[in-house]
């Protein structure tokens, strides 16, 4: 793993996520894998608190880079530092997730990234943290996938899905 720097959250949107019409992957990264989740479902951390909390605890950092988008004709923020537990991200009155309908939070060390766009939040993580993720909700009762089909429906009815899923 590797540290990086504040991003833009246009930078850091074409860094993690492959958005090109007519893609085979959600993904930039190689082995990415994650989950789709219909963000108007979720208050400001855009996915269920399960999920947030095996993200948090798996990917061993305390705070996440946050970028929000500027108002239009504005230049672009480079992201917030934010810490990554529930009650501070919600919290925070420098979180960009604050005033930015659409956000990305990704950690300094490069396993995770979360694109809360308008209509979906997604969450990739490398193979690694994914299954690590996923042991954790297992324990809930719940995984990546479940988490995916329950707010999408089968992975069929959605050809994005598969790429997501991994």
């Amino acid at each position: 793993m590797t540290n990086v720097p504040s991003m833009t959250a246009a930078a850091a949107r074409l860094h993690f996520f492959d958005e090109g019409e007519g893609t085979n992957r959600a993904f930039r990264l190689p082995g990415w894998r994650g989950a789709a989740l219909d963000r108007n479902m979720y208050d400001i951390h855009r996915m269920p608190r399960v999920l947030w909390d095996a993200i948090a605890h798996a990917s061993a950092t305390e705070r996440w880079f946050v970028c929000g988008y500027a108002p239009v004709g504005q230049p672009e923020p480079v992201a917030e530092l934010i810490g990554n537990s529930w009650e501070v991200f919600g919290e925070d009155e420098k979180n960009p997730a604050r005033k930015s309908p659409e956000w990305i939070a990704y950690s300094p060390l490069l396993p995770v990234a979360i694109l809360a766009g308008f209509d979906v939040t997604l969450v990739g993580a490398s193979a690694e943290l994914a299954d690590e993720v996923d042991c954790i909700l297992n324990g809930k009762g719940t995984s990546l996938r479940d988490l995916t089909l329950r707010d999408f429906g089968p992975e069929e009815s959605w050809a994005f899905l598969n790429t997501v899923l991994g």
